[in-house]
Formats: C-alpha cells, sequence, structure tokens
C-alpha cells in the first residue's frame, strides 16, 4: 500500500470523526495565535502620547498613533510604486 493512500485514508478518518480537516484546525490554532498577538500588542500600547503637528498638540493613545502611521506609510508606498512603475512604461514605450 502506498504511503500517499495511507495518509489519505487517515485524514478521511479524521475528517468523519470531528467533522474538520486537520487544516482547518491548524488554520483556526493559527489564527488564534495572530489574535493573541495582536491582544498583547494593544494591551501595551495603551498608555497616551502627545503627539505635536505643527500648532496643534494633542494626547492620543499610542496603539492609534501606530495604526495611523502604518497607513499613512502603506499609502504612500502603494502611491509611490504607482508612480515609479508609470515613469518606467513611460520610458519603455519612449524607447520603442
Amino acid at each position: 500500500m502506498a504511503r500517499g493512500s495511507v495518509d489519505k485514508a487517515h485524514d478521511e478518518e479524521l475528517e468523519k470523526s470531528d467533522g474538520r480537516k486537520p487544516r482547518s484546525t491548524a488554520r483556526a490554532i493559527a489564527w488564534l495565535v495572530v489574535l493573541g498577538f495582536v491582544l498583547a500588542f494593544v494591551i501595551q500600547n495603551d498608555q497616551r502620547v502627545a503627539v505635536h503637528f505643527w500648532f496643534v498638540t494633542d494626547h492620543v493613545r499610542l496603539v492609534w498613533l501606530l495604526v495611523v502611521c502604518l497607513i499613512v506609510g502603506a499609502a504612500g508606498e502603494a502611491g509611490v510604486r504607482r508612480a515609479l512603475r508609470a515613469r518606467w512604461r513611460g520610458r519603455r514605450l519612449r524607447a520603442r
């Protein structure tokens, strides 16, 4: 009997026993670990910090400041990529 058929039979047996595939159980565990990391990140960065922006000063929670910076950075990076791609396309078209 081939090794693959033994594994397949074992997976089918597991699927019959609890109704789920082993892969979906691993995926659920991975999501729980990610959720735990996110929760720990939020709890550890809950303190308030002063943000000075030009002539305005405000106190915000550090976790929200980090999330906003992440979003702004990702949007800026996407904009730079789009501009560079358009520039490269223009050079290729002129070179032809």
